[in-house]
């Protein structure tokens, strides 16, 4: 039996799509990679830096720049284009949805026409309503799309209860809910330390964790994605792992 080369695509050759290139090298989930990106010779330059990358890490892949023709025969198409909100002017990521939209119409036609079957994965904001839009105008099979959602602001989460309880991260069990954006919540229900239901603790230790502000921990966590952009004008690491 022949073995199938893990070929992803990635639209979008920014601070996102170039670090998640270098993820998936660095994880050894890919052998090889193609950026497309509507400034080519950025595509291209991304493509050789990571490619030149690839000489230190211990997994081998291929990473250049290519047009939609290359999706052909993709396994996973990774969706990283669209702008950031702008942050002096008070956006959401939901505001950004009348600029996402006329470029995603351009990439979901290419995408129609180019023959790709596989998974798409989309990361452009705001994420949960940019890969519905993707899905109905595809007609995409809803099993084979999906938006990275609140995967990044669940670990935001885990940060932000392990700075107030002084418990590893990977120690805690939490998640964000609905959308990524302004209207998530947390079930703390379902959150665990060190296995064990923070209820529980509650009710146990009420001299220390009975008394964790839940509401402004919560607060913490779905801040911290404006504390980064604020602070580097971008969010690339946490998203693109």
């Amino acid at each position: 039996m022949e073995l199938q080369n893990r070929k992803i695509v990635i639209l979008g050759a920014g601070h996102v799509g170039s670090h998640a290139g270098y993820s998936l090298i660095a994880q050894g989930l890919a052998e090889e990679i193609v950026y497309i990106d509507i400034d080519q010779r950025k595509a291209e330059a991304q493509a050789l830096d990571l490619f030149d990358a690839t000489n230190y890490l211990p997994s081998r892949a291929k990473v250049r720049a290519g047009t939609y023709a290359d999706a052909k025969d993709a396994q996973l198409l990774i969706v990283a284009v669209g702008p950031l909100p702008d942050m002096s002017k008070g956006q959401t990521r939901m505001d950004t949805l009348h600029q996402t939209i006329p470029i995603l119409k351009d990439v979901v036609e290419s995408i129609r026409t180019s023959g790709f079957s596989g998974i798409i994965l989309s990361i452009s904001n705001p994420a949960d309503v940019m890969v519905h839009y993707i899905q109905s105008q595809l007609n995409w099979p809803p099993r084979k799309i999906l938006s990275t959602s609140t995967t990044l602001d669940s670990a935001r989460l885990r940060r932000a209860i392990a700075e107030a309880t002084g418990v590893d991260q990977k120690s805690i069990s939490a998640y964000a809910l609905g959308e990524h954006g302004e209207s998530q919540m947390v079930p703390w229900s379902a959150v665990t330390i060190g296995g064990k239901s923070l209820t529980k603790l509650r009710a146990e230790r009420p001299d220390t964790y009975g008394k964790l502000d839940l509401q402004a921990i919560a607060n913490r966590g779905k801040e911290a994605g404006w504390t980064i952009l604020g602070g580097k004008g971008s969010t690339e690491f946490g998203i693109a792992s």
